[in-house]
């Protein structure tokens, strides 16, 4: 039979905070979280810092200004969890204890389109204890309109 997590009431309880602070081209969002699902009790914080920096105009495209902006970012992330996972499982990843860090950086091409690119490393650890790591290279194209 398989394995089950060590559920010890029908509680479900969260509580936390959120914060954003806006000054200027100077961006903050912190956010903290305790969670208990059923007698299964983890906490987890994010923070992320970004701030945009105006470029002299050097070039225009239709009338609008070419590269206006550059926007650096950095944003730390953890979840720990209070319990262990049984050995099989469906979902391991609940009971994951993980601890991220993302270094971007976002590019204005021109007004309403950029380009961000971010580096995210993800190091985790297993319920068996293993330590894993999903490291990533993004590249994300946004437009609006």
């Amino acid at each position: 039979p398989l394995e089950r997590f060590a559920v010890t009431s029908k509680r479900k309880r969260e509580v936390g905070a959120n914060l954003w602070l806006y000054l200027g081209n100077f961006s903050l969002f912190a956010q903290y979280v305790d969670q208990d699902l059923g007698g299964l009790p983890r906490v987890g914080y994010e923070a992320e810092v970004a701030w945009r920096f105006d470029l002299p105009l050097a070039a225009a495209v239709g009338g609008r200004q070419l590269f206006p902006s550059i926007e650096p970012v950095i944003r730390y992330s953890k979840l720990d969890p209070d319990y262990r996972a049984p050995a099989q499982t469906p979902s391991p990843s609940f009971a994951w204890e993980w601890e991220k860090l993302d270094l971007g950086v976002r590019f204005g091409i021109v007004e309403g389109v950029d380009l961000t690119a971010e580096y995210a490393k993800n190091d985790f650890i297993l319920g068996s204890g293993a330590q894993r790591e999903n490291d990533e290279l993004l590249a994300t194209l946004r437009w609006r309109f």
